[in-house]
């Protein structure tokens, strides 16, 4: 049966490619969380009153529930 044998190697091949895509994935996230820290950085003082007032909205509005 060739065919069992194709599913096989497909199989394979796809474990590999599963698992070379999880190290990518896992190598360049510290990049990427680098990165993005470091272009919001400037924008966070900018940027938390905004938070801060949805954060307390948030909490308001789900305790006068």
């Amino acid at each position: 049966m060739p065919s069992i044998a194709i599913t096989r190697s497909c199989r394979r091949i796809v474990s590999k490619v599963e698992s070379g895509l999880l190290i990518i994935l896992v190598m360049t996230l510290p990049i990427i969380a680098t990165f993005s820290f470091y272009m919001l950085w400037p924008a966070l003082p900018k940027m938390l009153p905004f938070f801060t007032r949805s954060a307390q909205s948030f909490v308001l509005q789900f305790c006068w529930i």
